[in-house]
């Protein structure tokens, strides 16, 4: 094990911004001339379901960071259904799983002055072979970056039950997508609080709609689509829903998502006019 300086970003839940974050420190960390790695030892946003598939983080990271580092060594273990099935059913031997993830960080480590470490999904993820990002941390002797988002003084509890777990690791909590209406409370109550337990925090970070999606112009020049309509197309999309199943169903799904584009087949009229009410 080297000791290269790593940071581990993690999050109390799903799609919270840890790429972003860990990108960016890895970047500043760059702009001051030092040479930085990047791994995510669990690759959990995957191409597929089966295989030897790619997580999209990495290879934003390799891009971004100008990094030549083999996928493999930047994502030793492939986080996929398939995987937590075998695991499940004792096929994954967790020992040779850390013994793998950390061959691959020493050799990143051993040509970089610091290493950033992506954790995957939430803090918790791995748990059905032991490494969740808290066994990770304990593995690379990293220190960690906790990213969380805050919507109501409820989202604490995740905050606190993380850093109880990762202990004197855990150097701080960046709240990440935080809306104008949660601000206030954030600041004037949530942050006190945390620290008064001890949570460093540095800081918040606000929601931005330009950041969270395309609008449907940009997304249509990207797709080379032709458009159908002449409304307006400065409305955002935020998230895509793949229209597969009946019009009934899809009429309870579409109507609890906001400002979404549905993906289905030409010659699913049901599924159209269910978009459409």
């Amino acid at each position: 094990m080297t000791d290269t300086p790593t940071t581990l970003v993690t999050a109390t839940g799903d799609s919270a911004g840890k790429t972003a974050i860990t990108v960016a420190l890895a970047r500043l960390a760059a702009d001051q001339d030092s040479s930085v790695g990047y791994m995510k030892p669990k690759g959990t946003r995957l191409q597929s379901n089966v295989g030897k598939t790619l997580d999209q983080d990495p290879m934003l990271a390799r891009e971004v960071l100008g990094l030549d580092a083999e996928m493999h060594q930047m994502e030793p273990v492939v986080y996929s259904p398939t995987f937590v099935e075998g695991a499940i059913r004792g096929t994954e031997d967790s020992e040779a799983l850390r013994n793998r993830i950390r061959e691959e960080y020493d050799d990143i480590a051993a040509d970089h002055d610091q290493v950033f470490v992506e954790g995957g999904g939430s803090w918790t993820t791995g748990g059905v072979v032991d490494l969740t990002d808290v066994d990770v941390a304990e593995l690379l002797n990293a220190n960690v970056v906790l990213v969380a988002e805050y919507g109501s003084p409820n989202d604490l509890d995740d905050v606190l039950a993380a850093a109880d777990a990762f202990g004197d690791r855990l150097a701080g909590v960046v709240f990440n997508k935080v809306s104008d209406d949660a601000f206030e409370s954030l600041d004037q109550d949530g942050i006190p609080f945390l620290e008064s337990k001890g949570v460093t925090v540095f800081g918040a970070l606000p929601y931005e709609k330009e950041l969270a999606g395309v609008t449907v112009g940009e997304l249509a020049d990207e797709l080379g689509a032709e458009l159908l309509t002449d409304a307006s197309t400065d409305a955002f999309v935020e998230r895509f829903l793949v229209g597969a199943m009946g019009g009934d169903e899809a009429l309870r799904y579409f109507r609890r998502a906001r400002d979404a584009a549905v993906i289905t087949g030409g010659d699913r009229a049901d599924v159209q006019t269910a978009a459409l009410d």
